[in-house]
């Protein structure tokens, strides 16, 4: 089930980017692929649409866009680490003192003590 997930945001978002880079921004086709496979950091998809359409414009477009997409990879999951460790700091150790937590199989009680 996982995998349909998986498969269902990739292939929602690089159709969102192809409409958009298409109508709004009026990309062609060999810089949207470049951008497609700099954004997905797939080189593989990078060397076949190279060594296809037999041009160098992919492999510019790539390189302006694989950096960004690295860095903010990086961000987010530094953030996302940030706001999960938060999140346990404030559930596990400052209500701690007023509340007690009891886990059962898929519910979470809080019983207040005192």
């Amino acid at each position: 089930m996982w995998i349909y997930y998986g498969c269902d945001i990739t292939f929602i978002l690089l159709t969102l980017l192809v409409l958009i880079n298409r109508f709004v921004f009026k990309i062609d086709f060999y810089q949207m692929v470049g951008i497609m496979s700099g954004s997905s950091t797939d080189p593989a998809a990078l060397a076949f649409s190279t060594k296809y359409l037999d041009s160098d414009i992919p492999n510019q477009s790539y390189a302006t866009v694989y950096p960004l997409v690295t860095i903010s990879r990086i961000l987010v999951a530094q953030l996302l680490l940030l706001l999960f460790a938060s999140w346990y700091f404030i559930n596990f150790y400052l209500v701690q003192d007023k509340k007690h937590i009891s886990l059962q199989t898929n519910k979470i009680n809080i019983i207040k003590l005192g």
